[in-house]
């Protein structure tokens, strides 16, 4: 199983590299949006 998430992960930054996706700034925008959705989801360990 781990190799086909592997091969998935590689084809899609493939995709996106063919696009002019850049992955680092979509990343970082994923993670805002979760960040604000789901600020009181979870109990942050201290």
């Amino acid at each position: 199983m781990a190799d086909e998430i592997a091969d998935i992960i590689f084809t899609l930054s493939c995709l996106a590299n063919s696009q002019k996706i850049s992955l680092d700034e979509s990343w970082k925008k994923m993670i805002e949006k979760y960040e604000k959705r789901d600020s009181e989801r979870f109990k942050k360990k201290e």
